[in-house]
């Protein structure tokens, strides 16, 4: 069986579909990985065989001037959404194309390289991620089963995006010509099944044919230092902002200085996790502070009691696989969501942005470490997580598509 895997061009949203591919490789399948910009230098390094598409078009700077342009529209918080309410019609179709552009350029410069290599290859299944508007084309073109690989709560899937669930949002025209040039009109969905790495407790309801997959945290490769095989004489905290999150959007809310001001106060060890292009935007403030480079969120949050960071998916759901409770201080609208569900599943705080000043933060990280009833909703988190089917057994179920 020959297994086509299109995650979007981005590293983070990546790193989501390697367990499943590697689970399908180890099953004795063919597997292919084809994605542009961004995403090249992790599939590389995940030990996956790429196909480069999409080269003439790079996703990522067009996403984020079109992060720019949108501005403080996507941005956390009540206020932002009671504006967002007020729109006119007018403005939310603008908001929803500059939006959705991005995605459609990308999936016309990669269905150019896709059909040609999907002739010649002749997978048997698709497995994309949702934002990855090529996928239900190629599929359809080549007439085999298209799978989406959900990344974290399905926020999009409820909004409604490009036939990755009913939502509210309209289609563009340019996108509704796209399909239509492939034979496909628009509907809310195209996959036959949803491959989802959330539990129950961190997922929205009715996301349609849905599979769950256990969550195989996979941060990229790294070196586990020895200090992590030492014993710790008092809590140990972890404060991140991801690895892309200032790539794409800047560093004007990067909070990981304003947070560990606020953690001086706390009898705890502190490692803050940065990309090296964050490096130079945080600086040790106390002797048990230490900053780490490149080092895998895998390999450090088992061995941490607290987490506080941005609420990407991938973050939270690698610190609720570890059953660590979480501090989560989100930027966006999307995150903000994500962040309530793990307020509401007991097993984290939710710091709403407009409030996450000193006092806030450092009440909230204080909850995370003292609160038993927290610690225990996180621990009954991770094991709801390894009672989900592993990769192999979804490879399994999945076989039987083609």
């Amino acid at each position: 069986m020959r297994v086509l895997f299109m995650p979007l061009g981005l590293s983070t949203h990546y790193l989501h579909l390697v367990p499943l591919a590697w689970a399908f490789r180890s099953a004795g399948h063919e597997v292919r990985i084809a994605s542009q910009g961004q995403a090249v230098e992790s599939i590389l390094r995940s030990g996956m065989t790429l196909s480069h598409v999409g080269r003439d078009y790079d996703f990522v700077e067009n996403w984020k001037r079109t992060l720019v342009e949108l501005g403080r529209t996507i941005e956390a918080g009540d206020d932002r959404r009671a504006e967002a309410a007020r729109r006119s019609p007018e403005e939310r179709e603008r908001l929803i194309n500059l939006r959705t552009e991005p995605f459609l350029k990308s999936a016309v410069a990669m269905m150019a390289d896709l059909i040609p290599l999907a002739r010649s290859w002749q997978p048997d299944l698709v497995i994309a991620d949702p934002l990855v508007l090529a996928a239900p084309l190629l599929a359809k073109s080549i007439g085999v089963p298209l799978v989406h690989h959900l990344y974290g709560p399905a926020v999009n899937e409820r909004v409604g995006f490009g036939g990755v669930g009913p939502g509210t949002m309209p289609w563009p025209d340019g996108l509704r010509q796209l399909f239509a040039d492939y034979g496909l009109a628009a509907r809310a969905q195209y996959s036959v099944r949803a491959v989802d790495p959330c539990p129950d407790s961190l997922q929205f309801p009715g996301v349609p044919n849905r599979l769950p997959i256990r969550y195989v945290p996979y941060n990229g490769p790294g070196v586990a230092p020895a200090w992590l095989s030492e014993p710790v004489a008092r809590p140990r905290i972890c404060v991140t902002w991801g690895a892309t999150h200032t790539e794409m959007v800047g560093s004007s809310n990067f909070l990981v200085p304003q947070i560990l001001t606020a953690l001086e106060g706390i009898d705890a060890d502190v490692v803050v996790a940065v990309s090296a292009a964050d490096r130079d935007l945080v600086t040790a403030t106390s002797p048990n502070v230490r900053i780490e480079v490149g080092l895998p969120l895998h390999t450090l949050l088992p061995t941490c009691d607290a987490i506080v960071h941005h609420g990407s998916s991938g973050t939270m759901l690698t610190a609720a696989s570890a059953g660590v409770p979480q501090v989560i201080v989100p930027v966006f609208m999307d995150r903000a969501e994500i962040a309530q569900l793990v307020a509401d599943s007991g097993a984290g705080v939710h710091v709403p942005l407009e409030t996450a000043d000193t006092a806030h933060l450092s009440a909230a990280v204080t909850r995370a470490l003292s609160d038993p009833t927290m610690k225990k909703s996180a621990e009954s988190l991770r094991q709801e997580m390894l009672a989900t089917p592993s990769p192999s057994e979804v490879v399994k179920t999945l076989e039987e598509l083609s």
